[in-house]
């Protein structure tokens, strides 16, 4: 008998559907615990029989494309004595069968076959399908898209199911045999009774099923001593009873007590073929119930009915389940769930004309507490945000986390969307609430996104993909916010991906380039450096506003190779003006905070130098001031490393954040740029005025330079020229120009100075 439980039959006609199956299948889990599970589950094997349990499963995997090709492997596999255990089977395969029909005519050839029901459609209720196949407990449905591990498990848990059954099978036989045989000889000799009964009596005993066989006189022929552990039933009652007492006594411990009770009456009455059903006791104990007619000289005599207690078995498949369908950190149900209950939220509220919303909520500037106080402390704030949102739906509704700091909720039979408004509204409040985590006071506010069914789409993907649309508009719109979906949104996500797709080719098709704004000492009106400004033109696009893809450059990780090749350009050029026109500028480099994070910054920079042969001392890095407080530990041993280069360090945008003057002692900058903001005002403001007045003297007072940025009138510069020692840059003096216009406006200055 051939119990080799790995041949496994993919029917699909999609081709893709069978490379991924047998990818997965064919794939050693690393995932000890995994490995545990399924030795719990599975039990010791057998060395005789089976692999080690410290290997993998190494499955034979068919294809079929069609349910005619599918019943034609099917049929050969049973001529050649090697079944399929496993057949994962789509639900739809245009031009031929379905998959239900398919299922009919390959369970008419192996009715021991167990099935996955693959599908992303609702074609079949559960309720359909399982009448269509009789009730059967040989198939399973597993919606798309599904997850690796899912399909694994299923794998693992049906395989060994199929290999369990055939083996109770192979034993019931051989104990049918065993009886038949002895039974003969009995007949033939009488001296043979007491060797055969031994023997009959040693073999029931020493298998792990309860067993219990009856004649169909209204008689119980034998047992064993598993069958009456297994029931708690006392041996002499069970001496003195009929079949249908005992079967009485054995439905009053079932859950489902009548129906258990007309199942074992019928096969016992209706001895014609073997089934196999799982049957849970009210005292939670689950057990395999597998029925087999018995047979004298090709006469139905009897049944023989074996138990098996499979409890810890479906505890344990019911946590792999639960595991694999529930975030691991928030117990919330994860991306696996979320669908279904999008579906059945759909068919609920198209039955009674009613709404579903779905809320896609991100946390703001979650990244940051992750970066500042640690992963520790962004797991707790997780769990705090998923018991705010479960405070904030009903028990219908559904709270899922997809990943990161990403959660959606499902809001049920709503009647109008004002009812989404108001708990919109709620979220946003609820999250304004701050919350202590390891002893930090944080607000963390959301954004969310909504969709709502039937107005914005009548399939889950469609209506998630819009809610993740309205998501990133209410981003844009400056966070802690919800927007509904519009149908423009999507018209802009397209444009921006065009735009993203397109930023991954301007490097090395050469669209960037480098302009430089002067750096102007005010006592002097003397251009005493330039800052690299970068430009993008694209072909299609024309000019893109730096405000639009410096974001997309930081968003897709694009900005570490495009912030090296600034760095670069930045260098050779100013050690091109210092050898013709100007021999102590310096060139000033914005650096964002994403490179300035990676492991590999220091070595860029000397890298930059080295090449252009440029003096350190004459490249300033731009530091965002948002960057020195988080993760200030690693930022100030960075900064240490370049100021021992000799690399000029400033802080730009300052006054924007959350930095004080205080905080400027601890990291070692030569400069700090004043934000653009607060010289707007110093004409007609005297609180920015008294402020400017302030950072500057202070400023001096830490042997600090400054520098104004986004002096555009002439009473701003009136007013800092009252300052002492301050640089300016601006469009007063001059906008953002290329290379060849900088040059002359070196040249004139150049001219100008040997003049006098």
């Amino acid at each position: 008998m051939n119990f080799n439980p790995k041949r496994i039959l993919i029917v699909d006609d999609n081709t893709k559907i069978h490379e991924d199956f047998c990818k997965v299948l064919n794939t050693c889990l690393e995932d000890q615990s995994l490995k545990a599970a399924e030795s719990i589950l599975f039990g010791k094997p057998d060395d005789t029989q089976t692999p080690s349990s410290h290997e993998e499963p190494n499955y034979t995997i068919d294809s079929a494309y069609q349910g005619e090709e599918a019943l034609e492997l099917v049929r050969k596999s049973m001529l050649l004595d090697q079944p399929y255990a496993l057949a994962f089977i789509d639900i739809r395969m245009p031009p031929g069968w379905d998959g239900i029909f398919t299922i009919k005519k390959l369970w008419e050839v192996d009715a021991e076959l167990q099935v996955v029901i693959c599908s992303a459609h609702s074609d079949y209720s559960w309720d359909a399908m399982s009448k269509q196949l009789d009730n059967s407990d040989n198939f399973l449905v597993l919606k798309k898209p599904f997850e690796l591990i899912e399909i694994r498990q299923l794998a693992a848990s049906l395989t060994k199911k199929w290999e369990l059954r055939k083996r109770v099978n192979y034993q019931i036989q051989n104990l049918n045999k065993i009886v038949n045989e002895r039974t003969e000889s009995l007949n033939k000799s009488n001296q043979n009774l007491a060797e055969s009964l031994s023997l009959i009596n040693a073999t029931l005993e020493s298998t792990q099923e309860g067993i219990l066989a009856v004649c169909r006189e209204r008689e119980i022929i034998t047992y064993n001593k598993m069958f009456l552990r297994l029931w708690d039933i006392n041996e002499n009652l069970l001496k003195m009873q009929s079949p249908e007492m005992i079967f009485q006594q054995l439905a009053q411990q079932a859950e489902e007590s009548q129906l258990f009770f007309s199942t074992l009456l019928s096969l016992y009455e209706n001895p014609k073929k073997e089934n196999i059903r799982e049957w849970k006791l009210q005292s939670g104990k689950i057990l395999e119930l597998y029925s087999h007619p018995r047979y004298i000289d090709n006469k139905q005599v009897g049944s023989v009915f074996s138990f098996r207690d499979i409890t810890e078995r479906k505890k344990l498949e019911e946590q792999l389940l639960y595991q694999a369908t529930h975030d691991s950190l928030t117990r919330l149900p994860n991306r696996i769930l979320l669908t279904d209950r999008i579906q059945q939220a759909i068919l609920h509220a198209k039955r009674y004309r009613m709404f579903v919303g779905i809320l896609v909520v991100d946390l703001d500037n979650f990244k940051q507490i992750n970066d500042s106080l640690g992963h520790n402390a962004g797991d707790i704030l997780l769990k705090l945000v998923s018991k705010k949102l479960l405070s904030c739906v009903r028990e219908s509704d559904t709270v899922t986390r997809l990943g990161g700091d990403e959660f959606v909720l499902v809001l049920v039979s709503l009647k109008n969307e004002e009812e989404l408004i108001q708990k919109a509204r709620q979220l946003v409040e609820t999250f304004l609430v701050p919350s202590e985590i390891e002893n930090h006071q944080l607000t963390v506010t959301v954004s969310i996104g909504i969709s709502v069914y039937p107005k914005d789409g009548h399939d889950p993907d469609i209506l998630l993909r819009n809610a993740d649309a309205a998501l990133y508009h209410a981003k844009e719109e400056g966070r802690n916010t919800f927007q509904f979906y519009r149908t423009e949104f999507n018209d802009h996500l397209l444009q921006r991906a065009e735009l993203t797709t397109a930023l991954r080719q301007a490097l090395p098709h050469n669209e960037l380039t480098l302009h430089y704004q002067p750096l102007i000492e005010l006592n002097t009106d003397n251009i005493i450096g330039m800052e690299a400004l970068l430009r993008w033109k694209h072909p299609t696009f024309g000019n893109v506003s730096p405000q639009v893809f410096i974001p997309l450059a930081e968003e897709t990780g694009l900005i570490a190779s495009i912030g090296e090749w600034v760095l670069k350009e930045a260098c050779q050029q100013a050690k091109l003006w210092q050898k013709t026109v100007s021999p102590t500028l310096r060139i000033a480099v914005n650096v964002s905070a994403y490179q300035f994070k990676q492991k590999n910054f220091i070595d860029i920079v000397r890298s930059a130098l080295q090449e252009s042969t440029l003096d350190p001392s004459y490249l300033e890095l731009e530091i965002t001031e948002s960057l020195i407080v988080t993760n200030s530990e690693d930022v100030l041993k960075k900064m240490s490393e370049l100021k021992m280069m000799g690399v000029y360090l400033s802080i730009d945008d300052f006054g924007t954040g959350y930095a004080s003057l205080s905080y400027l002692r601890y990291f070692p900058f030569d400069k700090i740029k004043i934000d653009k903001s607060f010289i707007e005002g110093v004409v007609h403001n005297t609180e920015d005025r008294s402020i400017i007045e302030a950072i500057i003297n202070m400023t001096k007072s830490m042997g600090l330079e400054v520098l104004a940025e986004g002096v555009e009138r002439k009473e701003q510069v009136d007013f800092l020229r009252q300052t002492p020692n301050t640089q300016v840059q601006g469009y007063y003096f001059s906008p953002a120009l290329g290379k060849e216009e900088c040059t002359i406006l070196l040249e004139k200055q150049n001219a100008q100075e040997k003049a006098e």
